[in-house]
């Protein structure tokens, strides 16, 4: 059976590089430090990382697991993301600086693996410059969604499988589990990035075969944590899958119409970031055409996963989908045999001028056709924004960052006053705050037990009565600035449907592209808003939706 040589190996690339480790070590290092400098630089938080931000604040502060306090639906995609900012933010009271930080960490340590498996100078500064330039990558290093802790589990579980494959035929038990576990984190992270694992899990699982026990702690190490969590789901919220999967797949667009925005996604995003596409292709080129074969299943992973990203029609944040193949395919391209075996990986002087010559030569092509890299440009208003009639993709970061969600801009605002409504009714909610008012709020959450409102006239199963909310608001779109803003009282009705199970429920229905990718706005039936307001699914005109309203709340209230 084949194995990886040691050479491949990210724990031992040091072992057989003839460059002295101490200059290694140097170059690493600076290289780690200048991007997380220019990560810190480009930190920002978005809107629908504020919508789990309220359903950790919430649960944290008594008002239970929901988005909005009256129900319980799972409002957010990322489960062990969301259960590590409610963990920091409990343990700290600092919601906002410590998810940043966290994400600047994660992201660090990410890097770190990717330029502690390049054996060379030179290949340290490819993959260096190719993460750096590489603005789907850079951006969402922060961001407040999980994709720093998907770039750490993704590295993570490439070190373990490598070391895995290292031992031969006859691998430890623990590098089993730790496998399993480290696969188990990243489909916590994001249930859809199992389709970037499953065609390596599917080839451990052949060559394990004849080891039923190292293919057993394999097994049950990524299918108890799981468990775990989908178990706790259902008896929180009833449901297993996230309720924005239901909001954004109960759809009646036609099939052709996703994948063509979808396509649209991909293009736009690398017309705007030549970067990520370059790297695209070349991890691809090189994985399949002379990677081994755990080099292969990754790739085909990766495609597997862009063709998921396009059927499903893309997202309206320009890379956010394309930043975890793109750190994928880094690590995977410096480990490649033909890669780790090139004039690249020998400490001649001459490679290292042929790559410090490559990255001048490309970051000419790129300010030249105005595609500088944000890493270097920190832009600080929108660049672009593609289809603005219909079916929209932006430059999200410069569009937060217009919206003062930058921490640079917290930052320059320390000392100034900060004038937050105490927790007002839906209308006086500024759905523009800035981030140091955003971050105020959050962590002056009250806490239910202090809190009293009026009572309702649902019952709940032990004979109290539940609270109904101060004010009931509608809206699609900010929904995470507004619910930190108003505070845990206020009701906020999605008509985007990501936290609102009832609205959910309703199929989506848009032809001819008049339709906004993740905004799939429902109409609300008649009298829902009444309903809420007055906790009397009575409320709602039409007698089979309010026989509908009414069995659901008896699940979720």
């Amino acid at each position: 059976m084949e194995t990886l040589t040691p050479d491949v190996t990210p724990s031992s690339a040091n072992e057989v590089s003839p460059t002295p480790r101490r200059v290694l070590l140097v170059v690493r290092v600076l290289c780690l430090v200048v991007l997380a400098a220019a990560m810190v630089r480009l930190a920002w938080i978005g809107d629908d990382a504020l919508i789990t931000l309220r359903n950790a604040l919430n649960i944290a502060h008594g008002w239970g697991p929901g988005y909005n306090f009256t129900e319980s639906v799972q409002g957010y995609t990322h489960p062990a993301w969301f259960l590590l900012w409610l963990a920091s933010g409990w343990l700290t009271g600092e919601w906002i600086l410590t998810i940043v930080v966290i994400s600047v960490v994660l992201s660090v340590a990410a890097v770190a693996i990717v330029l502690w498996s390049a054996r060379s100078i030179a290949l340290i500064l490819v993959a260096a410059v190719a993460l750096g330039f590489s603005n789907a990558f850079m951006e969402y290093t922060t961001s407040g969604l999980e994709n720093p802790l998907a770039y750490l589990m993704v590295g993570a579980l490439v070190v373990a499988t490598f070391r895995l494959l290292a031992q031969g035929e006859v691998p430890s038990l623990r590098s089993a589990i730790v496998v399993g576990l480290l696969a188990s984190g990243l489909v916590l992270t994001r249930f859809d990035l199992l389709l970037l694992i499953v065609p390596l899990l599917g080839w451990l699982a052949v060559r394990l075969r004849r080891q039923g026990s190292r293919l057993l702690a394999l097994g049950v190490a990524l299918a108890v944590p799981v468990m775990l969590w989908c178990t706790w789901s259902w008896l929180a919220y009833s449901s297993i899958l996230p309720n924005t999967f239901l909001a954004k797949r109960n759809l009646e667009i036609p099939a052709v119409e996703l994948v063509v925005q979808g396509l649209r996604y991909g293009w736009v995003t690398i017309e705007h970031d030549p970067v990520t596409g370059l790297v695209l292709v070349v991890g691809l080129v090189l994985c399949f055409a002379f990677g081994r074969p755990v080099h292969r299943a990754l790739a085909a992973g990766v495609v597997l996963y862009l063709a998921y990203v396009t059927w499903i029609g893309g997202d309206f944040m320009a890379g956010r989908f394309y930043a975890v193949p793109v750190y994928l395919l880094v690590l995977l391209s410096i480990t490649v045999p033909v890669v780790a075996h090139s004039a690249l990986a020998r400490p001649r002087a001459s490679s290292i001028v042929s790559v410090l010559v490559g990255f001048i030569a490309v970051l000419l092509v790129l300010v030249a056709a105005d595609r500088v890299p944000s890493a270097i440009a920190n832009p600080t208003s929108t660049r672009w924004r593609e289809m603005d009639d219909a079916a929209a993709i932006y430059d999200a970061r410069s569009k937060f960052i217009e919206l003062d969600k930058g921490l640079e801009q917290w930052a320059m605002s320390l000392g100034a006053s900060i004038s937050v409504p105490p927790y007002p009714d839906a209308a006086s909610t500024n759905l523009l705050a800035p981030l140091r008012d955003i971050r105020s709020a959050a962590n002056n959450w009250p806490d239910r037990a202090s809190t009293s409102l009026p009572h309702g006239t649902w019952p709940n199963p032990d004979g109290s009565f539940s609270d109904l909310p101060s004010d009931v608001g509608v809206l699609c779109g900010l929904l995470g600035t507004a619910g930190i803003i108003s505070g845990p009282t206020v009701h906020w009705i999605d008509r985007c449907a990501l936290t609102d199970r009832y609205l959910a429920a309703i199929p989506y229905a848009a032809h001819d592209f008049h339709w906004y990718v993740g905004h799939y706005e429902r109409a609300l039936p008649p009298g829902y808003e009444a309903a809420v307001r007055t906790g009397d699914p009575g409320g709602v005109t039409d007698p089979l939706e309010a026989a509908r309203l009414k069995e659901l709340w008896e699940q979720i209230r």
